[in-house]
């Protein structure tokens, strides 16, 4: 590595611990598919 590489490395890791820690979304669980029970079928 030479000198000219330095400054460049320095910047990135700088920005990277200045990063917001983003909120991780939680997945919607599957729908699912197949049969209703009873007590479904009679709601629709």
């Amino acid at each position: 590595m030479t000198n000219h590489y330095v400054p460049i490395d320095a910047a990135h890791f700088e920005s990277r611990d200045r990063a917001t820690p983003q909120e991780k979304k939680s997945k919607p669980q599957p729908k699912q598919r197949g049969h209703k029970p009873k007590a479904e079928r009679k709601t629709f």
